[in-house]
């Protein structure tokens, strides 16, 4: 009786071993939000925040600080062209 019980035991471990490892591979197939998922989506959330707060720092400049700015960045960007 005592070996079925532990027979009975090491497969209950065996199977929670197996449950407990599987979980990390079958989160997203399961809707289980996994570390990776969680990352992405934060990555991705906070990019769309800096996108918004730089559009709404432009939004707050006056158009001519705006357009001097854009002249500035073009003199930048020709002159690293000349420069390769």
């Amino acid at each position: 009786m005592r070996g079925q019980v532990t027979k009975a035991l090491m497969a209950c471990l065996l199977l929670l071993l197996l449950l407990l490892t599987g979980c990390a591979t079958m989160a997203g197939r399961v809707g289980i939000a996994s570390s990776d998922s969680v990352d992405r989506k934060l990555a991705g959330t906070r990019s769309e925040l800096e996108a918004e707060i730089m559009e709404s720092r432009l939004e707050q400049m006056p158009r001519d600080t705006i357009e001097e700015l854009v002249v500035i960045l073009q003199r930048y960007l020709e002159a690293s062209e000349e420069s390769q």
